[in-house]
Parts: structure tokens; sequence; C-alpha cells
């Protein structure tokens, strides 16, 4: 698997508008890429590798990194921990403070939280 293969892939869903928890966004071509990508890591016990992808602040691919690691993956709780401060970092109660310049990608990130810790 090519290493840049998500990077491109995650700058193809941002130029498409695809964030890892809108409605819909499983049923598109880009996030079953996406997710194909992501798995190939994991099969391999290959989290911790990529989970180096959140390094890159651009194109959301924090927010994918920790979307696909929580869904699909096997993060150890202490990754998991910074996977869910990733995730909460974009929602609304901390782009109230003005860090998130997508209001719609805070309202999505704040319904999956919901789902997610219920």
């Amino acid at each position: 698997m090519p290493k840049d293969d998500f990077l491109i892939q995650c700058r193809q869903a941002y130029q498409l508008g695809i964030t890892p928890a809108m409605h819909k966004a499983k049923e598109t071509d880009i996030y079953q890429a996406i997710l194909k990508t992501a798995k190939s890591y994991f099969i391999q016990y290959l989290e911790e590798e990529f989970y180096l992808y959140a390094q890159e602040g651009q194109y959301l691919i924090q927010l994918w990194v920790a979307h696909m690691l929580l869904e699909f993956g096997n993060p150890s709780q202490k990754l998991a921990a910074k996977l869910l401060a990733i995730i909460k970092s974009y929602s609304s109660d901390y782009s109230a403070s003005g860090y998130t310049l997508n209001p719609a990608v805070a309202q999505q990130e704040t319904e999956w939280l919901h789902n997610y810790l219920k």
C-alpha cells in the first residue's frame, strides 16, 4: 500500500465536501476507499502507524484518522483517548471558542460524539 494513498483520498473527500461524520458519507465511493486503506493497516495490527497520519493538519486528515481507528480499528485505551480528543476538538463545544472553521463539521462531530459515547 503506497503511503500517500490515505492522504490523497482524504484530500479528495475534502474537495468533494465529504466528511467522516456526515450523513450518508459511508455510502460514497471515497469513504469506502478511505476505509479500505485504513483496514489494510488494521488487519496488520498497525494502528499506531496509521495514527501517525494524524500529524497532518489539512484536509481533515486528523478527523479521518480518528474516525477510522475508533470505528473500525482496535486502538489501545490510551490511543482511543487521543482520538476522542481529536474529534472533540472539531465538535461544536470546542468550536464555540472559534477553533473550527466549518460549523457543519462541528455539528456533525457533536452528533457523532453523542451517539458514540452513549
